[in-house]
């Protein structure tokens, strides 16, 4: 898979966790199978064709371009996400830790 194909999955991966879309909810949506999108977002297959990413893109609420132009700071976030964000950056360095800590530890922590 070459740098580009990883970087786009990584962001679909992404997008997905901060919209809450599992795989098997972005599949029916896409009509792509759930197999063949967990496989190119763990970046063991590559994309057959655009018209896969035009799914997938739209799926998502984005353009193929909006996907490759994605950073951190251009994702939707909610307003509960965006508190959450601006609370943790005001956190000592100690208590990040201790945060990331007690996340890591939760039953369904993606950390």
């Amino acid at each position: 898979m070459v740098t580009s194909e990883k970087n786009i999955a990584y962001r679909i991966k992404k997008i997905m966790e901060q919209q809450a879309l599992s795989l098997e909810l972005l599949a029916a949506k896409t009509g792509l199978s759930y197999s063949f999108l967990a496989d190119f977002i763990n970046n063991k297959i590559p994309l057959h064709n655009t018209e896969q990413l035009a799914r997938i893109s739209t799926a998502l609420g984005y353009t193929i371009p909006q996907l490759f132009q994605a950073t951190q700071s251009q994702l939707r976030l909610t307003a509960d996400e965006q508190r959450l964000l601006l609370c943790y950056k005001q956190l000592s360095s100690d208590k990040k830790e201790l945060l990331l800590a007690f996340l890591k530890g939760c039953k369904y922590s993606y950390i």
